[in-house]
């Protein structure tokens, strides 16, 4: 998909397969995927197992951008910040109309809706499939800015063109164009097609002595402000 098609759309996608809504389960090692039931019943964190597999999963992201922070860093920490918790995941692309209205119309609501809850964290993160010049790091700092988000932003883009000479840059944008891009790292584990996209990530179930985390939602965008709060509520209620 070229930049001019992507940037009318309100949604950007891949010609890779959806998990859809189905809840997986993720070892610390996340390639390891298994199906779940599709409810968070029984569900009590394994903290460190927890975090294990956290940090894996997002360990191709070399820049994360925190609040108030100007500049990226590498060390952001998911094992000692997010393990035991609930983390809502939007991935975005800054030339995506779509995940710009969705940030602003559905994030940020869902966001205002639990910050006082310290069981559920938020994050951000540009997963880039195409338009590599444009969709950098960089990019993922603006979008930060222009949505004022008070939570971590990350980049994960596998190929950075834009200090590449011009006929160099082109030359590869279109090859990738005409392979049907190169999806991010982190799009490639979880299987996602495009942007915006959502997931949920919630603590192991008592019962699953393997620590292994559930992916309780992951597609494109949720229905309503009510539908993702139900299944926030219930990871909750079932801790």
């Amino acid at each position: 998909m070229d930049q001019k098609t992507c940037g009318k759309q309100d949604t950007c996608t891949t010609q890779s397969n959806t998990i859809g809504s189905e809840t997986q389960t993720i070892s610390p090692s996340p390639s390891n995927l298994k199906s779940g039931k599709k409810d968070c019943k029984d569900s009590k964190a394994s903290p460190d197992a927890h975090g294990d597999a956290l940090a894996e999963l997002f360990s191709s992201i070399k820049d994360w951008y925190l609040p108030d922070e100007k500049t990226p860093t590498s060390n952001f920490d998911f094992h000692s910040k997010f393990k035991g918790k609930i983390v809502v995941g939007m991935f975005f692309q800054q030339w995506c109309k779509g995940c710009h209205t969705y940030t602003r119309l559905g994030v940020k609501p869902l966001f205002d809706a639990y910050k006082n809850n310290p069981k559920v964290n938020f994050v951000a993160i540009q997963t880039v499939f195409e338009g590599y010049s444009k969709n950098t790091s960089e990019a993922a700092k603006e979008f930060q800015n222009t949505h004022d988000l008070p939570f971590p932003v990350g980049h994960d883009g596998p190929i950075n063109t834009s200090k590449l000479p011009s006929h160099v840059r082109l030359a590869v944008e279109n090859q990738l164009a005409a392979d049907g891009g190169l999806p991010s790292a982190l799009m490639m584990k979880l299987q996602t097609r495009g942007t915006p996209w959502t997931i949920v990530l919630a603590p192991p179930k008592k019962s699953d002595i393997e620590g292994r985390m559930r992916i309780v939602y992951n597609d494109f965008r949720f229905h309503s402000l009510d539908h993702a709060k139900r299944i926030i509520d219930r990871c909750l209620r079932d801790e």
